[in-house]
């Protein structure tokens, strides 16, 4: 049985299924927190955030977030990813980030290569096979950031 997923950028009618999913993924104690960041993305927040999502007959089952880092041009932060736990284990939290990043890559720096970063706190195994390096040279609140170079810096 093929399952026909849906990527995209969320829209604001999006906003609150969105900030339910995080809650569910990560618990009713980052509310708040996913209230402010899932909202972000329709203000004038000085990170400038990007939150992608993927549907499965009209219901958000996955999402991430990407923000621009301001003092750097061409790096991004990844936070948010999570996916329900009824649709774990068929790639989508790899497939979001690979929709996220290349969205990035292509339509935010215009083609040139840059560096994703993310915290990968308790998910280190996850940020690996995704293709990240983690290094103890930078850190957030004392974990290690996972980092990844886009396809263009290695040409």
């Amino acid at each position: 049985m093929s399952l026909n997923f849906t990527f995209s950028k969320m829209k604001e009618n999006d906003l609150e299924e969105t900030i339910e999913l995080a809650v569910l993924c990560f618990g009713e104690n980052m509310r708040e927190a996913a209230v402010e960041d899932f909202n972000a993305t329709f203000e004038q927040a000085t990170y400038i955030p990007y939150t992608y999502i993927v549907k499965l007959d009209h219901k958000i089952i996955s999402t991430l977030q990407i923000y621009k880092i301001p003092i750097h041009p061409r790096m991004a932060g990844i936070c948010w990813v999570c996916v329900h736990p009824d649709y774990r284990k068929y790639g989508l939290g790899k497939k979001i980030m690979d929709y996220a990043e290349h969205d990035i890559e292509n339509h935010v720096w215009n083609g040139n290569k840059g560096t994703f970063i993310g915290i990968p706190t308790i998910t280190e195994k996850y940020y690996s096979r995704m293709g990240y390096s983690c290094t103890k040279e930078m850190t957030y609140d004392s974990f290690p950031m996972a980092v990844k170079h886009s396809k263009a810096c290695n040409e």
